[in-house]
């Protein structure tokens, strides 16, 4: 290239992004001195090379590589920078640069400031000093940003773009976190699992079959990329192990878990979890410190990988094998017991899906590594041997291959390249239009350099418009604002009113309804609640215009071919026809149409009839009257009707022939009677009824398929008994089937008045209950029926109306459709600009072509009296916002994401100016008056029935005092001790005067069905503390203080000195006394607990009865809530499931990445939190029910739905989020629970035959009848003694509590060992300081190590510090204050701490107090170790049982192979665990905690027997002749389903052989193989096939 067209590189460089979308000052600075430097010394050809927003310490910027790349290609002459530092601050690369590569391509440089020319020879020696100091003055920034940033951090601001599950940023500081309301239940029932036992597989499995949406849905997401939605529920157990691990739920913040290398790397490295640095107490917790301690003891050391197993083997195809099913990786699996050498004989691979989600998910598709190996190889060979054999056709392949990839890169580069240089061709000229505004003095200069891109718009018209179309974040996958940022910004603009109108849903409602609450009364801004639905047209029958025509009677079956889809723009090219006579075909019609026009290329290609074809045919004017012969008295028949018949009757009316048509459609008939096809093309259904469609797109060929099908039809129909067209039509009215598979357009529904809300609520659920099929659907017929109250409009481009007049279709039929809508809508033409380029509209070339269909819009109003309002269609608030809707639909695989319609809210002059076009008067009325007009139709309404609405059970308040005092008189006679009346009174009083009896009834009637059923309940947080609970029967806890009766004479004492001994600690600790007047056995109770902390001190705190019901019974407790307040009054606790931050994190990052773009950190997190919190689905609450009073509908309240719009789904939820209709409608919690059901089970193995004891099935073991002061029991908490064993039997442990809920995790054993209980009063405290938060860790732990306190006096529940305060003489309401205040973690006040030294409260007290942040309820403590107590005693004196109950419902990984082989195998294979412990798998960690449960039962003597595969049970463990036999779901690779199977499948006799077994039960051969091995299917055959040498 010569010199002087060279070019002359001026380059420019700011690394901080200034946030606007166009160049900073910055920049515009730098280029004015470039190009002032280039003229002044004569440099020409300037071309300027931008990074705006590009740091330099590295050279990977986009402007500077297509700088290096001119240079490279000779295109730059010279190269001139602001300073060196612009060039970069990285002084290895920029003196390369400097001094070797400019250099080497002939190339000038100069750095202006710095006075440097490398013409200049004097300059170079001082040159590498200043790359040097600029690279120091990056690594200084560089560290005081770090050093900023980890200042925030650990002053506990949390810094991350978005909230972990669970938690919320609080709106008020965004570096501040609260709880989230919705999700932190889920955390804390994942935390309760995990207490109870529960491993990684079987909480991820619970929360799968309880339908518990995932935080993020599926990893998958994190990528942009979506899963089906049946696989929402499928938790993630790493994603488990990921929320039971992390801190942040204990309150507490991780700063530097990942921190870069260095400035010039972006690679982080790993710092391991025990070193990273916490930020304590940070932020409100969810979970208590104690709690998620001793969670984190129960997941110790679960650090290994969760997928792969550990091996030698060298896996080179590691994420390369795939699974041809779900095309999830394979991974590696080992099995070292195949009695193989080679360690490819014992390596397989198996599908990821299959080892995370079990056999329902996928098939294992276990492959042998060995064949993989030999497979590959041998392909490896293959080709060498065609390299060797034909070299130059293998290159040429290669070569083929590389330039296709290479010439797509470069296309794709030169269509970015050139959307660039447009956008920065468009942003100079606006900077120079206002450079010359300025100039002609149009622009003040002062305000010219005001300007600022970022100013919030303003609506400045007088008169304001109302927006009747809007999206929100609720409308799934669209909307990207929330309704909150929209109702707000209508208000502050001083708009009247706006109309919310989300896609099928109405969840946004109650939200928006929030902040209206919050404006003063009479403030007259309004939300117009409404729907953006999706209607059907069922309006229209199968056979329009029936009159009295059998099915027999003359039907002619006919068929057009058309150049194009408008009956009056278009025309017929050909008619094919077939007359059908009682089920006979016996004439035919045939004939081409001349058009008098070309006939379009496309439909040439669709029909093969070409323009000569034609040429000679007659013309319409001739046809139709030969055809119209030819149809008779006969009826049409045709396939999709509305198109062939609108085509005949539209050139009727052209031809002035008047003719009434009865038309069959046999679309909507097969819609019908086809009702498992999911379309219905021509095609489609004549394959699924075997007829043979040749020439398909020919009117000959398809009239005649068509006939055929029609014929087929009327037999099924005659089968059906419909003999007539009107018959017919009554058959497809309203059909499900059918309307779940006719189109959909879109439709405006607005609540008119309550009566409106009502109507669309019952609209909304008949959508997603009943028509549900991709989307909510309304059919018109429902709309009709319920359409009082409603304004209807008629939508967007995908409303029928627009469509109609888009398609230019018949004026009848455009006038019918006119009439249907209240209102028409038009909108901006930017919103439809798609349609220049979209083929399916070939109606629309011109922008003015979509300014014409809203002329004829404002037309059909001005014709038929109906408003025309313009919409904006608002899917984000500001035109800048559509990033974030760009990148969701780019994230839902939408090819023109990138082209985002102006879908933002418009101003009123915004809008005025967008329809000037209409005419000023016009676009004023349907801009502002008309909008106006249709928000005063609609009232100021709730969306929500605003009062509460609690069930009603008649005379529950006197059936609830009946119960309680026919209880008590039973327990203490019929003169009741003054201790229990006054109680009882007390709390009947305050229950029964604040509306709360009925709560109490329904607790009472769920846990006496449950008790009835033979299901024990316990009681949840404080209810233990109602002594009018304890009376119904809700909760075994007696609140009373410590105290004696008699059940027989009813004697009672509370007040002798040796019963005031106990008080605040528990009544069964009290020695055994007789009774003093009849000398039986006094009965021994009471927990000292207050009803204050149920209740409050006034009595009037809601109860929140929460109860664990066993989780075999939850389902059939929820089933008794139906029969209690009847079918359709009770309905699961609905909750919204939306785009967590993580995954709007993925979207966002996997956009830029397919597109090639750099972003910055903090913008890629701002964009990310616009795109967070959109709504995805729905699920339902783990155990949450909402009741509906009678005389009530739900529809009042919300509508209703599946979770998930599941349709094989039998479950309804609420389609309002629970908390928002909670205060409205009561919510009861029905928990499922693993002790109950162990309790249930113990109760049947003992009482069973299979143990030899005194109890039998008329007389039962009873587990409330177990004492809780066995003194056995204790000893389980001082060693191993009584279990009969030594601690060097069981691993060391130096406890017999292993396994017994509450005590059997490391974290509590040691602080057993530490307390040394020696009453249930000290294990219930022991229960309490296991679930608080710092409760006992550097509380009372160090209390009682000082000598302080004990296990009896140290802070242990919440209780306690209200009575040991009112003790002391601390004034009761004062008492109760504290406590309330300590036990949520916000300490004391100074006056308080003065009150308390004031009744000598000891300083170390008042010391624990303050160290407290969280307290669990005494009652609840109470609750759980009655249950506990209950087992332990089990596991003492009925071993077999306990173990078998434990094994088949607490063990997380029992294994057959590794467990029931025998004690030596099981030492074994707990050798090589604990020599492995720092690397097992998850899954191996609850193996481990399982083989220490059978250890002990080893070393007490017990043993399995084999499983015989004609008596195993399939969950449940056996006990046979003193030993107990494993389930089948024990055996490793076998599930629940499939261990069902074998169980089921044993009761039909004896297998032949292997291969039966195989058929009959659809076991693995893997699970086979293993089974076979383990000796379990003794001298079966492989194959049922005999042998001639079977019979010598």
């Amino acid at each position: 290239m010569e010199k002087d067209k060279k070019v002359t590189a001026l380059y420019c460089r700011l690394s901080k992004d200034d946030g606007s979308n166009s160049e900073s000052l910055s920049i515009r600075t730098q280029k004015a001195m470039l190009m002032e430097y280039a003229t002044r010394n004569g440099f020409g050809n300037c071309q300027y090379y931008v990074d705006d927003g590009y740091s330099g310490t590295n050279s990977d910027r986009p402007a500077f590589q297509e700088l290096l790349d001119d240079i490279r290609e000779g295109k730059v002459a010279t190269v001139i920078t602001k300073d060196q530092s612009r060039l970069g601050r990285n002084h290895i690369e920029t003196g390369t640069y400097m001094e070797i590569f400019f250099p080497e391509h002939g190339v000038r440089y100069i750095a202006i400031n710095d006075g440097y020319d490398s013409n200049e020879q004097s300059q170079m020696d001082i040159a590498p000093f200043r790359n040097i100091i600029n690279e120091m003055y990056a690594k200084d920034t560089s560290r005081k940003i770090k050093s900023a940033l980890r200042t925030r951090k650990k002053s506990g601001k949390y810094i991350s773009s978005g909230a972990p599950f669970g938690y919320q940023k609080d709106p008020a500081d965004h570096n501040h976190l609260v709880i989230d309301p919705n999700t932190a239940p889920v955390v804390e029932y994942l935390y309760s699992l995990a207490e109870e036992g529960l491993g990684l597989h079987r909480i991820a499995k619970r929360l799968h079959d309880e339908k518990i949406l995932k935080p993020c849905y599926y990893k998958k997401e994190m990528f942009g990329r979506f899963v089906d939605d049946e696989k929402m529920y499928d938790w993630d157990s790493a994603y488990v192990s990921q929320i039971l691990h992390s801190p942040v739920y204990a309150g507490h913040i991780i700063y530097e878990a990942k921190p870069t290398v260095s400035m010039k790397s972006k690679k982080r490295r790993y710092i391991p979890f025990e070193e990273r640095a916490i930020v304590p107490n940070t932020h409100e917790a969810i979970i208590p410190q104690d709690r998620w301690e001793n969670v984190q003891r129960i997941l110790y050391s679960r650090s290994g990988s969760f997928m792969c197993d550990k091996t030698e083997y060298d896996n080179i195809f590691k994420g390369i094998v795939r699974c041809a099913d779900c095309g999830r990786t394979m991974l590696v699996k080992v099995e070292a017991r195949r009695k193989r050498n080679n360690i490819l004989d014992q390596t397989f691979y198996c599908c990821s899906t299959y080892r995370k989600y079990g056999a329902k998910a996928c098939a294992s598709h276990n492959l042998e590594a060995r064949v993989l190996h030999e497979a590959v190889l041998a392909d490896i060979q293959a080709h060498a041997k065609a390299a060797v054999g034909n070299r130059d056709a293998l290159v040429r392949k290669i070569a083929d291959q590389m330039h296709l990839r290479v010439s797509s890169d470069r296309a794709q580069h030169k269509r970015e390249l050139k959307q660039c240089k447009a956008r920065i061709a468009e942003i100079e000229d606006l900077y120079a239009k206002l450079y010359e505004d300025v100039s002609k003095g149009l622009l003040p200069e002062k305000r010219f350099q005001m300007l600022d891109f970022t100013v919030s718009r303003q609506d400045l018209n007088p008169t304001k418009r109302v927006e009747l179309h809007c999206h929100t974040k609720m409308s799934d996958m669209d909307g990207v604002s929330e309704v909150t940022d929209i109702v707000r910004r209508a208000h502050d603009w001083g708009h009247p009113a706006i109309a919310i109108t989300d896609h099928g849903v109405a969840q946004a409602f109650p939200v928006a309804n929030h902040y209206i609450e919050t404006l003063d009364k009479d403030d007259p801004f309004k939300v117009l609640y409404g729907v953006e639905g999706y209607v059907v047209d069922d309006l229209t029958e199968i056979a329009v215009n029936a009159k009295d025509q059998t099915l027999d009677d003359t039907y002619i079956v006919f068929d057009i071919e058309t150049t194009g889809f408008s009956s009056i723009r278009d025309r017929i090219i050909e008619i094919g026809a077939v007359k059908v006579e009682n089920g006979q075909i016996v004439d035919k019609f045939s004939t081409f149409v001349n058009p008098e026009r070309p006939i379009p290329f496309e439909i040439t290609n669709l029909t093969s009839i070409t323009d000569e074809m034609v040429l000679d045919a007659p013309t319409i004017e001739v046809v139709l009257p030969q055809f119209l012969e030819f149809i008779g008295e006969g009826a049409l028949v045709a396939h999709n009707a509305g198109f062939d018949v609108g085509f005949i009757e539209q050139n009727c009316r052209v031809l002035c022939l008047e003719q009434e048509f009865t038309a069959v459609d046999t679309v909507a008939l097969a819609r019908v009677l086809l009702p498992t096809l999911s379309k219905y093309k021509l095609n489609l259904v004549a394959k699924a009824l075997g007829i043979s469609l040749e020439n398909h797109h020919r009117a000959v060929d398809d009239a005649g398929a068509t006939a055929e099908i029609f014929v087929k039809f009327v037999e099924m129909l005659k089968d059906q008994h419909i003999m007539n067209l009107k018959e017919m039509n009554k058959f497809g009215d309203r059909n499900v089937n059918a309307i779940r598979k006719m189109p959909t357009h879109h439709i405006i529904l607005i609540a008119q008045n309550d009566i409106g809300r009502y109507n669309l609520y019952q609209l909304i659920t008949a959508s997603h209950m009943t028509y549900y099929a991709r989307r909510p659907r309304i059919p018109k017929s429902l709309i009709n029926e319920h359409r009082e109250g409603i304004i209807i409009g008629s939508a967007c481009e995908a409303g029928e109306l627009y469509r109609a007049v888009l398609e230019k279709q018949s004026s009848q039929q455009i006038a019918r459709l006119a009439d249907f809508y209240d209102y028409y809508e038009i909108q901006p033409i930017g919103n439809d600009m798609f349609m220049l380029e979209d083929e399916k509209t070939p109606n629309i070339n011109t922008e003015e072509d979509l300014r014409n269909v809203n002329r004829e819009i404002v037309e059909l109003g001005e014709k038929f009296g109906k408003p025309v309002v313009a919409t904006c269609d608002v899917h984000f608030l500001d035109p800048e916002d559509e990033v974030y809707r760009r990148i969701i639909m780019a994230g839902k695989g939408f090819k023109d994401a990138d082209n985002q319609a102006p879908l933002f809210l418009r101003t009123t002059d915004e809008m005025l100016e967008e329809f000037a076009y209409l005419g000023s008067a016009k676009a004023r009325e349907v801009v502002i008056e008309n909008p106006q007009k249709i928000a005063r139709m609609v009232e100021k309404i709730s969306p929500v029935n605003p009062n509460k609405c609690p069930p009603v059970i008649a005379d529950s308040d006197q059936e609830l005092r009946d119960i309680c005092y026919r209880k008590a008189h039973e327990m203490y006679g019929e003169d009741l001790p003054v201790q229990v009346s006054s109680r009882l009174e007390k709390e009947l009083n305050s229950i029964i005067s604040n509306g709360y009896a009925v709560m109490y009834i329904i607790a009472q009637k769920l846990v006496w069905k449950s008790n009835a059923d033979g299901y024990l309940v316990g009681s949840r947080g404080s209810v233990g503390s109602s002594f009018v609970a304890t009376m119904s029967g809700i909760t075994e806890v007696n609140p009373l203080s410590p105290h004696y009766y008699c059940e027989k004479c009813h004697y009672s004492d509370f007040e002798s000195e040796e019963v005031r001994e106990f008080a605040g600690g528990c009544g069964y600790d009290m020695p055994d006394r007789n009774c003093p007047v009849c000398g039986e056995k006094l009965v021994k109770a009471g927990f000292d607990i207050p009803f204050e902390t149920f209740l409050g001190f006034k009595g009037d705190k809601e109860p929140d009865i929460d109860l664990n019901f066993s989780g075999d019974y939850q389902a059939k407790a929820h089933k008794y809530t139906e029969v209690l307040f009847g079918e359709g009054h009770t309905f699961k606790a609905g909750t919204i499931g939306t785009l967590a931050d993580k995954t709007a994190y993925g979207f966002v990052k996997n956009y830029y990445e397919e597109r090639g773009q750099r972003k910055r950190g903090c913008e890629i997190e701002r964009i990310t939190e616009g795109c967070t919190g959109i709504r995805r689905s729905t699920g339902q609450h783990p155990g949450g029910i909402v009741v509906l009073p009678h005389g009530h509908s739900i529809n009042e309240f919300t509508p209703v739905q599946h979770p998930a719009n599941d349709m094989e789904c039998g479950i309804t939820t609420t389609h309002f989020d629970y908390h928002s209709i909670d205060h409205n409608l009561l919510k009861l919690d029905i928990l499922g629970h693993d002790d109950p059901t162990m309790i249930r089970t113990l109760e049947d193995y003992i009482t069973s035959d299979a143990m030899e004891n005194e109890y039998n099935e008329e007389h039962p073991f009873v587990a409330t009848e177990i004492p809780l002061d066995d003194k056995k029991v204790i000893e389980l908490f001082h060693g191993t003694e009584i279990l009969g064993i030594k601690p060097e039997d069981i691993d060391g442990c130096k406890l017999g509590c292993l396994g017994i809920p509450e005590f059997g995790t490391d974290f509590v054993i040691q602080m057993v060992q530490d307390t040394k209980p020696q009453t249930l009063s000290d294990l219930i405290r022991i229960s309490g300081l296991s679930h608080g938060t710092n409760v006992w860790l550097g509380n009372a732990q160090e209390l009682v190590k000082s000598g302080k306190a004990t296990i009896s006096t140290a802070i242990c529940t919440r209780d306690d510090i209200m009575i040991y305060l009112i003790n002391k003489g601390v004034e009761s309401a004062l008492a109760f204050t504290i406590m309330e205040s300590v036990r949520k973690g916000k300490g004391l006040k100074p006056e308080w701490e003065e009150a308390m030294k004031a009744q000598d409260v000891p300083d170390w007290y008042i010391w624990s107090c303050k160290k407290i942040s969280y307290m669990f309820p005494k009652a609840h403590a109470a609750a759980y170790v009655m249950m506990a107590y209950r087992i332990a005693y089990c596991k003492i004196n009925y071993p077999l049982a306990y173990y078998g109950a434990y094994f088949g419902i607490r063990a997380d990984a029992f294994s057959y192979a590794i467990m029931c082989q025998g004690k030596d195998k099981l030492n074994y294979y707990m050798k090589d665990y604990k020599k492995r412990s720092d690397t097992l798998t998850k899954k191996e960690q609850d193996v481990m905690k399982d083989m220490k449960i059978v250890q002990e039962m080893y070393a007490r003597g017990l043993e399995f027997m084999p499983i015989d595969i004609y008596r195993a049970k399939a969950k449940m463990f056996q006990i046979i002749d003193g030993k107990l036999m494993p389930s089948l779901a024990s055996i490793e690779g076998m599930g629940d389903k499939a261990a069902e199977a074998v169980e089921e499948a044993s009761k039909d006799g004896p297998y032949l052989s292997l291969d039966d077994f195989r058929q009959r039960t659809k076991v693995s051969k893997t699970v086979i193989d293993l089974m076979a091995e383990l000796g379990l299917f003794g001298n079966l055959p492989q194959s049922n096939q005999l042998s001639l040498f079977d019979f010598s």
